[in-house]
């Protein structure tokens, strides 16, 4: 679904695009979240990017143990957008501790 995805950004197929947006949106779970995360941030998908950042901070303690979470793109997770959407939940406050050890 990720493959389809990253194709219907690239040749501008803007209605297929929302479709699995939204099909992702309902599809989000511990393996997938922090790929789909990094790919909806890469693609400009606003609402796919902060809906997966709510289930991050829903499931944080989760999220964080899991080995997609250490392969998301830092420069992403990190973007000053990020902070400002994110400075008070736990999965943020969480990331960044784990950044500075």
């Amino acid at each position: 679904m990720l493959d389809l995805l990253g194709m219907a950004n690239k040749y501008g197929f803007q209605s297929l695009e929302s479709a699995i947006s939204e099909y992702l949106k309902l599809s989000l779970s511990l393996k997938n979240v922090c790929v789909v995360f990094d790919m909806a941030s890469a693609y400009g998908l606003e609402k796919l990017r902060k809906q997966c950042l709510a289930y991050m901070d829903t499931h944080a303690s989760e999220v964080m143990k899991t080995e997609a979470f250490l392969n998301i793109t830092k420069v992403r997770l990190g973007h000053r957008a990020v902070y400002r959407e994110r400075i008070g939940s736990a999965f943020f406050k969480s990331f960044l501790w784990r950044r500075s050890i």
